[in-house]
């Protein structure tokens, strides 16, 4: 992780969450449950139904089955996916050339030494 770049990243996080966490005091928390529990409660079956014709029905979708295990007898459907291969091409890592050498002894020389921060 550049070090350097941290910061904004975090200053980003705040800038973003800060009025995630205002909301509740620009309604006073009561009113804005009610407000929101009124809005969840007027949704009727005909909007959810519309609203599943329109953005879900008939589209590509993925259903996944999470499951603990020995719980392979809850599974929703079977795998009937596979990955069409004809067209793909392994992308080149640079691996090809490179050939693995296991340390023989172990060098207590080898471990950093203690000093200044190199930060």
């Amino acid at each position: 992780m550049n070090l350097k770049a941290a910061p904004s990243i975090v200053f980003k996080c705040i800038r973003k969450s800060v009025p995630i966490g205002r909301l509740p005091n620009l309604y006073r928390e009561s009113e804005y449950d009610q407000k929101q529990l009124s809005e969840y409660s007027s949704v009727t079956k005909e909007d959810v139904m519309r609203v599943y014709e329109k953005y879900i029905k008939a589209k590509p979708h993925v259903i996944l089955s999470t499951l603990a295990k020995g719980q392979e007898a809850m599974i929703a459907k079977a795998d009937n996916y596979t990955i069409d291969t004809t067209h793909y091409k392994a992308p080149d890592y640079g691996y090809a050339g490179l050939k693995y050498v296991k340390q023989k002894i172990f060098s207590t020389e080898a471990r950093s030494r203690n000093g200044p921060n190199r930060l």
